[in-house]
Order: structure tokens, then C-alpha cells, then sequence
């Protein structure tokens, strides 16, 4: 955890925290008193600070991910600390993690998926906040999906933590975002659940209507790549103020995933059936 370099007007710094300071625990060594009295006084002022006036003491516990190098392992650990709810979505990164120490946090996908970013980037992760959108008609609830990807193997991993699943091919290899938007239409692709038993026609049948469009989180936007005008509308969206458009060319430059291809405006679902 960083120390703070300042303190807050009025703040009286403990005896743990003014040791923590660069330079300070040599300071402390070097300090000798020049009479006993002194030294029980010394003792008395900084007994006194640390019993009333400790700025850590009343901290709350925060949960964290436990030591590991396995990006399954460190995704499952978070999607078992959440369940989808929206009570907690405003709460900062540092909040959750407190909640999180005595219950899973009540988040939706957006919320859970920052969080834990938040947490695998402290643990040595390489993350980022992916999402996707449908470029069927909107409806109030039901036109994105956001989740995460980890570098692995010099790949991007996704899991969806929210749901609490994850996605790979037939051969059990897992997929980015990318590679599962590809296989959405022809439903060519594995769910595998990091939990419990999940319901996988309920899932693919939201996958179809939201995979559509690749987003990645940077630097405060969510970009996705062009396509003309079938991804022109996506601008126009009630809450894409943070959306930014790139060419395909320089998203995946920018991204290191190749543009998922749009799916056809008629196509055939994995039953075989033509659907607009």
C-alpha cells in the first residue's frame, strides 16, 4: 500500500506511518537521546500518537487477490466475490475491495469488470476493460456487454466475469474477445463456466444479440473500429459521450486483435434458420 507524502490539515502522523517515509527509519536510528528522561519522554509523545492519532488504525480491511501468476485462477477469485445487483456500481475501486472483504459486491458487468481490472493490474496482470454492442435496435436494458481480457501467453484471454463464464474453441483453446465475436453467429464456440452450472441457451442467445461491435477501454474512451455507416449509429447512442471510433486498420494496431467481421444483415443461426 503507498504511503502519503503530505498530510491532511490537522492530521498528527503515527509512529508506524513516520517510518514508512523515505529516510525516516534512518532518522529514527540516528535519534539518541541525551538523558533517560528524555528518552521516556520521547517514549510517551510517540506512544501517545500511535494509541490516538493512528490515520491507518480505522482503515477498513480490504480483499485482494491472493498471490498467483494464473489469470484463471485470479478471474475466478473475483467473479466469487460479485453478484450481479447494481447497489454497489458507484463505489470506487477501494470501496468494493472493502465490501468485498465481508461479502461479494452487488455489481452489473461495467462496474465488476473496472474493479477488476483495477485488481489484476495490482497483482502483475496485464488487463484491460473490453465490451461489445449490438447494432440491432436498442431497447432499455439489453445492448452491450462489458467484460475483461487478460495477456496470457503473449495472447489477450477474456472472461466474462459478470456471467461467470469464459469461452473457448472446440479444442478447449481460450478465445479473446475478438475470436468469440467471429464465432458468435455460427455459435462455434465452447461456454465454459467458472463456478457453477450456467444456463448456456439463455447465453447464447445474448451473445447473438449483443456481440456485434468490439470496444476496448483507453485512456478514458471505449474505441471501436469503423465499419461505415453500420457503426455510424453507434456515435449517436444515449450514452456513448466516451465512444471513439478508429479505421479497422488502426484499431487493431492500436488493440493487437484483429477486427471481428460484422455479422451479415440476414444470416443463418447455429439451428440453420435465416434471421435478420
Amino acid at each position: 500500500m503507498r504511503t502519503r507524502s503530505k498530510l491532511l490539515p490537522g492530521e498528527i502522523p503515527s509512529l508506524r506511518f513516520l517510518c514508512e517515509e523515505p529516510g525516516a527509519r534512518q532518522a529514527v536510528t540516528r535519534m539518541k537521546p541525551r538523558t533517560g528522561a528524555l528518552l521516556l519522554l520521547n517514549l510517551a509523545v510517540a506512544g501517545a500518537l500511535v494509541w490516538h492519532a493512528d490515520p491507518l488504525a480505522a482503515k477498513p480491511p480490504q480483499w485482494r487477490l491472493a498471490a498467483t501468476t494464473d489469470p484463471l485462477r485470479a478471474a475466478t477469485a473475483i467473479a466469487r466475490h460479485q453478484v450481479h445487483g447494481h447497489a454497489d456500481d458507484y463505489l470506487s475501486s477501494e470501496r468494493k475491495s472493502e465490501i468485498a472483504f465481508d461479502r461479494p459486491i452487488r455489481a452489473t458487468c461495467g462496474a465488476v469488470s473496472l474493479w477488476a481490472v483495477d485488481l489484476l493490474t495490482e497483482a502483475g496482470f496485464d488487463a484491460r476493460l473490453d465490451m461489445v454492442m449490438t447494432l440491432d435496435p436498442w431497447n432499455a436494458s439489453n445492448n452491450g456487454h462489458t467484460f475483461v481480457e487478460i495477456r496470457t501467453d503473449g495472447r489477450w484471454v477474456a472472461y466474462d466475469l459478470d456471467r461467470k463464464v469464459r469461452w473457448t474453441d472446440e479444442a478447449g483453446r481460450p478465445l479473446s474477445m475478438s475470436e468469440w465475436v467471429a464465432r458468435v453467429p455460427s455459435g462455434n464456440y465452447r461456454i465454459v463456466p467458472l463456478l457453477g452450472l450456467v444456463n448456456e441457451r439463455e447465453l447464447r442467445a445474448e451473445d447473438r444479440r449483443v456481440a456485434q461491435v468490439a470496444f476496448v477501454l483507453s485512456g478514458g474512451h471505449l474505441w471501436f473500429p469503423s465499419a461505415g455507416e453500420r457503426t455510424q449509429s453507434l456515435l449517436n447512442y444515449p450514452k456513448a459521450k466516451d465512444y471513439r471510433v478508429l479505421s479497422p486498420s488502426a484499431w487493431e494496431a492500436r488493440f493487437g486483435e484483429r477486427v471481428p467481421p460484422l455479422r451479415p444483415l440476414w444470416w443463418r443461426d447455429q439451428d440453420g434458420r435465416l434471421t435478420p
